[in-house]
């Protein structure tokens, strides 16, 4: 898309600055694509921290009286 637009404007592209122009293209391409394959394979963040105090809590049990206060959820 940069380069579209630079070489429509005219100007002229070193191949050096062309070959960088279009490698950071394909990085950003490539950005978008893994943060939406991201958003759909992965688990949520929330059922992340949700399995990880599970796990907390399976192994370091809250004794009564250590006025640490239980959470609702």
């Amino acid at each position: 898309m940069i380069t579209l637009l630079v070489t429509a404007s005219g100007a002229k592209i070193t191949p050096l600055i062309g070959f960088m122009i279009t490698g950071f293209e394909c990085l950003s391409l490539g950005a978008v694509v893994l943060r939406i394959t991201d958003a759909i394979r992965r688990p949520r963040l929330a059922d992340l921290a949700a399995q990880r105090r599970e796990r907390w809590e399976a192994v370091h049990p809250v004794l009564a009286g250590d006025g640490v206060e239980q959470d609702d959820d």
